[in-house]
């Protein structure tokens, strides 16, 4: 064989070669196309993407200073877990006070509880007493009238018909004293009944009145011990021990972390693509792409996020330049993978 039909020969198979090998490229990339167009068409990602999560704030339920902290800063805690409490000097003071004036309300409204079924016993009293005195008038007057006519018949003297007279006087002063003393009794009834203000003891306004103010300090007694209302970690923690607060002070924070989801900004010409309750891969720049958690879509924004703002864009003028809005869209993480 001549070197030229040598060389013939070897030029043919490379070129052979050269078609398999551009075959087998495109069998790859149509196999890659096909696979993209089949899984990953509608796939879009973003890395304008942030962890949230509920913020709950701790605050002081009542004034006081602040005498221990139990807690550090990024510390787990429980719900119902003590997280400090408050000084309780000046609390039970107070507490004792309003011990003893209840007790004190109760005592005078007791009293005038007695003195209430006194004067209705005096009332019944002093009306028994008025009805003596007209039954004895009665008789003053009907012994005047026999003494009258045995002066008339010369029996008896003028002297003993005066006398008689004088009784029905006297008998007359008796009664008008019983009545007044039974209508003093009466309006003094009326009066302490009024202070009653036909109640019983533990139902009387003063008393319930004292044991409202009783209860509520109870309750600031009970509020002297902050307790955490979720489980979660502690955050901007800046309560200290002989701080003043006042009520409403916000003194930390908890993040309860089986509450966390993530805020993803996608552009609004990937939003076709995405649906609610779509799985979603996320991956942390804090563990790196080997670890991956799971998500579920759970909503989109109805706005992006200029619509929201304190000042949104007006569009209005001539010079109109097109830019990409990002809407937010909200994905939940699976709680076994927060755990």
């Amino acid at each position: 064989m001549t070197q030229s039909a040598a060389a013939a020969v070897r030029a043919s198979g490379r070129k052979g070669r050269l078609a398999i090998v551009s075959m087998i490229v495109l069998m790859i990339a149509t196999g890659a196309l096909v696979y993209w167009d089949q899984f990953w068409r509608d796939i879009v990602a973003t890395d304008n993407a942030y962890v949230q999560g509920h913020v709950v704030p701790v605050s002081a339920l009542t004034a006081g200073t602040i005498r221990e902290v139990y807690v550090a800063e990024t510390e787990h805690v429980q719900a119902g877990q003590p997280l400090l409490a408050f000084d309780e000097s000046d609390i039970d003071i107070h507490l004792q006070q309003l011990e003893s004036d209840l007790g004190k309300t109760v005592r005078e409204i007791s009293a005038l509880s007695r003195q209430v079924s006194v004067s209705e016993a005096q009332v019944k009293a002093k009306h028994a007493e008025w009805l003596r005195t007209q039954h004895e008038l009665e008789r003053s007057k009907e012994y005047r009238e026999r003494r009258a006519m045995l002066v008339n018949r010369g029996l008896t003297t003028q002297e003993d018909f005066k006398n008689a007279e004088a009784q029905v006087r006297s008998a007359e002063a008796q009664v008008e004293a019983a009545r007044s003393q039974w209508e003093a009794s009466q309006q003094q009834a009326v009066a302490s009944k009024a202070l009653l203000r036909d109640s019983s003891i533990f139902e009387h306004p003063s008393v319930l009145s004292q044991a409202a103010k009783l209860r509520e300090a109870w309750l600031i007694k009970q509020r002297a011990q902050i307790l955490a209302p979720v489980s979660g970690q502690v955050a901007k923690r800046h309560a200290q021990p002989g701080q003043r607060v006042a009520q409403g002070n916000t003194m930390m924070a908890i993040v309860p972390l089986d509450q966390l989801w993530v805020d993803a900004n996608f552009k609004e010409n990937q939003i076709a693509a995405l649906r609610v309750d779509q799985p979603v891969s996320l991956t942390a720049d804090l563990y790196g792409d080997e670890i991956r958690f799971r998500g579920r879509l759970i909503g989109l924004s109805p706005g992006t996020g200029t619509a929201f703002s304190l000042l949104p864009a007006q569009q209005a003028s001539g010079n109109w330049v097109k830019v990409v809005q990002r809407v937010p869209v909200r994905i939940a993480i699976e709680p076994d993978d927060l755990k």
